[in-house]
């Protein structure tokens, strides 16, 4: 097994609050999760981006930040943990490897110390690739976006919706569909969806301005409702990211690209070894291959003056 990777105690790494993940992750029913129980799933999911290992240890600390987690008892935190990973540690999601398409457990195993409120994940490496490697396909979106809603039903449209951030479209989803997705009991009326559930859910996103035009219109056959259409704004660039986070985001893109077969052409092995750490600035990353171009003699072309 790979090192365990450690999450510092009182600051988390450049960017780690962005959430990226295969659209394969958006089949998982998150329905059975509360709304603190979806934000420690998206926070744990955070920091397995782009990452080597299928270990990681999460902090008390960067967990509560990464959670917005108001609470400061750690007894509390991790029986939290502890009724979550009954839900958690039971999510399948499908994979491909080549050839090969699968469906395995995500989580093998999430342990919380009852002591320091500490996290120890452990991802099952046959489903990495779905939180890794990711060129297309994807859904994106900010963990403090996402904290800010605090409603289950608002969280689960929200997911709906980024897998299609860049397009603004409409989708539409079956009554049935959309009832089941963010589990609604089946004893809630229509009418009862529609004030409860719905008219929240756009005052939310649209208040926020998370997802700009953001509507929910039934589509009816007679008096009866058969389908809902979301529609919504095309949104090329996140919302609230701040420019650090911007700069993750540039960066998960550019490791995923280094990890692509494809770039054994483009890169030498020590570069793409740069390229391909998430947990390198920007920054460090040029300082690092500037290094490597040094180490194997490439010459500075200097610049010359027009009078030279």
């Amino acid at each position: 097994m790979a090192t365990v990777e450690r999450v510092a105690q009182t600051a988390l790494p450049l960017g780690h609050e962005v959430v990226k993940w295969d659209n394969a992750m958006n089949e998982i029913n998150l329905a059975s999760l509360n709304v603190v129980e979806m934000n420690l799933f998206t926070a744990i999911c955070a920091q397995v981006v782009e990452r080597d290992t299928d270990e990681i240890h999460l902090s008390y600390s960067a967990l509560r930040e990464l959670m917005h987690y108001t609470s400061r008892s750690r007894a509390r935190f991790a029986k939290m943990v502890i009724n979550a990973t009954d839900h958690i540690r039971a999510f399948s999601v499908k994979y491909e490897h080549g050839d090969k398409v699968g469906a395995g457990q995500l989580f093998y195993n999430i342990e919380a110390n009852k002591v320091t409120g500490d996290l120890t994940v452990s991802v099952n490496p046959k489903v990495l690739g779905v939180l890794n490697d990711l060129t297309n396909n994807f859904t994106l979106f900010l963990q403090p976006d996402w904290v800010t809603l605090n409603s289950k039903y608002t969280k689960l449209v929200y997911l709906m919706v980024m897998q299609w951030r860049t397009t603004g479209r409409d989708l539409v989803i079956p009554v049935a569909e959309f009832r089941q997705r963010l589990g609604i009991p089946d004893s809630m009326t229509t009418s009862q969806v529609t004030k409860r559930i719905i008219h929240p859910v756009e005052q939310q996103l649209n208040q926020a301005d998370l997802v700009p035009g953001f509507k929910i219109t039934p589509i009816q056959q007679g008096r009866k409702y058969i389908k809902y259409r979301l529609s919504f704004d095309a949104m090329p660039k996140l919302r609230h990211a701040a420019p650090a986070q911007a700069a993750r985001i540039g960066r998960l893109s550019a490791v995923a690209a280094a990890k692509d077969p494809t770039a054994a052409t483009m890169y030498a092995a020590d570069d793409r070894r740069v390229l391909a750490d998430a947990t390198l600035s920007q920054t460090e990353v040029k300082r690092q291959l500037r290094a490597n171009e040094q180490a194997r003699g490439v010459p500075d072309i200097p610049i010359f003056k027009l009078t030279d």
